[in-house]
């Protein structure tokens, strides 16, 4: 396929129409088209004339723009669920002082023990 192909068809795939997929997913598969394309763009340079490596460079350059106000979004998204885990724990620990401690002395011990068969 030719850049010029490429970009006028879209460039690459809209992954973000893949309901079944994770956000992570979503974005690591726009990171790896972008690098694959990136790869595209610099083995057919050669062969292109300067009006098609800009046509190329700006549709590279537009794809790039889009994953990176994914990676805005996913990164507001997993801070917003972060802070409410956060928020979550730290009322919990307080209604049950006493199951908390219980469960990180627990925590504790088994993280110990598993260190322990570890180095031996």
């Amino acid at each position: 396929m030719s850049i010029e192909t490429m970009v006028s068809e879209g460039g690459l795939a809209d992954i973000s129409q893949r309901p079944t997929e994770s956000n992570r997913e979503r974005l690591l598969a726009d990171l790896n088209a972008i690098v694959t394309d990136a790869e595209l763009l610099l083995r057919q340079t050669a062969d292109l004339s300067l009006e098609a490596y800009g046509l190329a460079r700006v549709g590279l350059e537009a794809k790039l723009k889009e994953t990176r106000q994914k990676l805005a979004r996913l990164t507001t998204v997993v801070n917003e669920k972060s802070r409410r885990a956060a928020e979550a724990t730290a009322a919990y620990v307080g209604e049950h002082p006493g199951k908390s401690i219980s469960l990180a002395l627990a925590s504790g011990v088994v993280v110990g023990l598993a260190i322990g068969k570890l180095r031996d």
